[in-house]
């Protein structure tokens, strides 16, 4: 789903960087971290309801793109903004449903919308706030991935432990509501 995701946002013009777990996993191990349930990546704000338009697009490649709308005002974050895009695979909650072990082993895409002032970039994740300085997203870097070159945040060794303070030690018990070091609301 990484690669189907990345090369569609590549062909439609949409810059994207791959984020949290995803982004931990492929520098940390060189792949992704078998524990994680999702694979992350983020989008600019300027380019969410372009998304938000091509959703169709996924339903012919047999994905679901749904969206999720923000509640919170906080800096250049407002009430009803984008927040999030969740990539599923069609049946997903009737999978979920009737055959819930499959359903966890199943992968999604979480897309998360991310937007600046002049010195930080934002983002809402389970209901928190979260920031880091812009910096990291008005560059980008790459890494590899199976031969795949991706894209990711500017200085993104820096970016990680801004996120998650000492990320070379594994933690499989991680919860982002409670444990993201970028929290500021």
């Amino acid at each position: 789903m990484l690669f189907l995701s990345t090369d569609f946002l590549n062909k439609h013009g949409i810059k994207y960087f791959l984020e949290g777990g995803t982004l931990l996993g492929i520098v940390r191990d060189g792949d992704l971290l078998p524990w994680d349930h999702d694979v992350d990546i983020s989008i600019d704000y300027a380019d969410a309801e372009r998304l938000d338009k091509l959703r169709w697009r996924f339903y012919l490649k047999g994905y679901r793109l749904t969206c999720r709308r923000g509640i919170q005002s906080y800096g250049p974050i407002k009430p009803n903004d984008y927040r999030i895009f969740k990539l599923k695979p069609l049946g997903f909650a009737f999978i979920k449903m009737f055959l819930p072990s499959f359903a966890e082993k199943m992968v999604v895409l979480d897309i998360f919308v991310k937007t600046n002032d002049d010195t930080h970039t934002y983002w809402q994740s389970m209901g928190k706030i979260l920031r880091v300085d812009k910096i990291h997203y008005d560059s980008q870097d790459t890494v590899e991935l199976n031969g795949i070159t991706l894209t990711t945040p500017g200085a993104y060794r820096d970016y990680l432990t801004s996120k998650y303070g000492d990320w070379s030690i594994p933690v499989k018990e991680w919860l982002c509501k409670e444990d993201e070091k970028a929290i500021v609301r």
